[in-house]
């Protein structure tokens, strides 16, 4: 098997991995879409491997939705193998990476997340999205400690008492676990979620993946398909909840659980119970009674709504980790490890360290029109030649790191540089809507070539390349976007 085919069947790497989607255009941070990009960086190390020992750490929601798109995610595997295991039902992204008995493991990944806030109109008749059958059923089964039988479903069908309608269903649940349950600030993590003890036992008490979870248990037992959502707080709010956001560029500690639940005349409906209860204990000065306005604001909002100072990583729960010897775990929201003793425990500072850290990023998904005209650069020649190297990138993410080596002269000089891309780019004049790609990449590249320095090195590149040209060689790269009054038939 050829390198090509293994990295293909495998999707494992020695050092670093980078999956791309799509390379954002530049762009004010608040756009007029409301979509804003951030940039997470998580670092974990083993600080006392006993024999080889394995790592893992969820990735972003690996399914775009209306609240998120996951433009990348590069990984970094330091002595070690990594691997990207995807599980689409679950919408479920798991890196791991392995390491050997002499190796000091650490493994950093680095995510790029658009976000929009999410709000679904239910005072009107809405038009829900296709969604299979298969998927809905999928969320209406039990888990180990999601159960939706005995005194989960008694608790619900008193709790619906006189609703009738998916929506009546949904919101007499949604004020049931918000006025019977609390917020523990005991409990370690988010919760373990075990629902069954928590009505059996009468302790309410509880974090995010308990109250959430006790929501979705109640829901799937009426017949309501629900999901928790684990994720990440990752900024602060902009709605004014100081308990609800992050109040520095560390999320290590942002660990959250949201929930949806799906009403036929609206599909998929944000909910989040938990966090009323957590701006009713933390939001200054604490304590605040459900009555209280700022408390009665959050619960109207946080049905129906979702602020997006959050990113999802998956819906899973009892995720079994790929190479793991240890049971499931009930969700996977934090970072994980193995040794030959076992499950190193994710809250012990003294073995298990890990960090978090977060920056918004100046980007946008929605394309933006750009023509290419010869005064943006001294030739012609520099146009077609960045254009070159700024589809490499849009279209063979997998090659950014060679692309990035021709400007650290990792083919030994510029003349080799230009033979590598011509063997690897396009030879064929690309579609209408390929060309819309093009045009978005060529204005972060070029446009605005002092942007930063790797658009700095993509300029000097693109002019050191243009002399290297012979007459004899012209015609052989092709045309990729015509400036005015040239034909796509046309060659450089």
């Amino acid at each position: 098997m050829n390198r090509r085919s293994f990295l293909r069947a495998n999707g494992s790497i020695c050092a670093g991995w980078a999956l791309t989607h799509t390379l954002p255009v530049l762009a004010d941070s608040h756009s007029a879409s409301g979509w804003r990009t951030f940039e997470v960086v998580t670092r974990v190390e083993l600080i006392k491997p006993d024999g080889a020992s394995h790592i893992w750490l969820p990735a972003p929601l690996i399914r775009d939705t209306p609240y998120q798109k996951t433009v990348s995610t590069q990984i970094i595997a330091e002595g070690g193998t990594a691997r990207l295991s995807k599980d689409k039902q679950d919408a479920l992204g798991i890196v791991s990476a392995m390491y050997s008995a002499n190796a000091n493991p650490v493994l950093t990944t680095t995510s790029r997340v658009s976000l929009k806030n999410y709000a679904v109109d239910l005072s009107s008749r809405g038009t829900a999205s296709p969604v299979s059958r298969a998927e809905l059923d999928y969320f209406l089964q039990p888990s180990r400690y999601v159960p939706t039988d005995g005194i989960v479903k008694q608790t619900a069908l008193k709790a619906t008492t006189g609703a009738t309608t998916d929506i009546e269903k949904a919101r007499a649940i949604y004020e049931w676990v918000v006025e019977n349950t609390f917020r523990d600030p005991k409990v370690r993590g988010c919760g373990r979620g075990d629902i069954r003890f928590m009505l059996e036992s009468g302790d309410m008490g509880g974090k995010c993946a308990d109250l959430n979870a006790l929501y979705v248990g109640l829901a799937r037992s009426v017949g309501l398909p629900a999901r928790h959502v684990y994720g990440l707080r990752i900024a602060k709010s902009e709605l004014g909840y100081k308990s609800l956001g992050v109040a520095t560029d560390k999320a290590t500690k942002g660990q959250h659980c949201r929930v949806e639940v799906y009403l036929r005349e609206h599909g998929w409906v944000p909910v989040d119970p938990a966090d009323v209860r957590k701006v009713a204990l933390e939001e200054p000065p604490g304590n605040r009674p459900l009555d209280d306005q700022i408390v009665s604001r959050a619960r109207n909002y946080l049905f129906g709504s979702w602020e997006m100072n959050w990113m999802a990583f998956n819906y899973a729960h009892d995720v079994n980790l790929p190479g793991s010897v240890s049971k499931p775990l009930v969700y996977f929201m934090y970072p994980q490890a193995e040794t030959s003793e076992g499950r190193v425990d994710p809250f012990d500072p003294d073995n298990f360290k890990y960090e978090i850290t977060v920056k918004e990023v100046s980007y946008l998904q929605q394309p933006a029109r750009f023509e290419i005209h010869p005064w943006h650069l001294r030739t012609h020649c520099e146009a077609r030649i960045a254009a070159h190297v700024a589809w490499s990138k849009s279209r063979y993410g997998r090659l950014a790191n060679l692309w990035l080596g021709c400007f650290r002269a990792r083919f030994g000089s510029y003349r080799n540089a230009r033979s590598w891309l011509r063997c690897k780019l396009p030879r064929r004049i690309p579609a209408a809507a390929e060309c819309v790609e093009l045009n978005r990449m060529i204005e972060q590249a070029i446009h605005r070539p002092m942007q930063d320095s790797a658009s700095a090195q993509q300029l000097l590149f693109a002019r050191k390349l243009r002399r290297t040209f012979s007459s004899s060689e012209r015609g052989r790269v092709p045309l990729l976007v015509s400036p005015p009054g040239f034909s796509n038939s046309r060659s450089l």
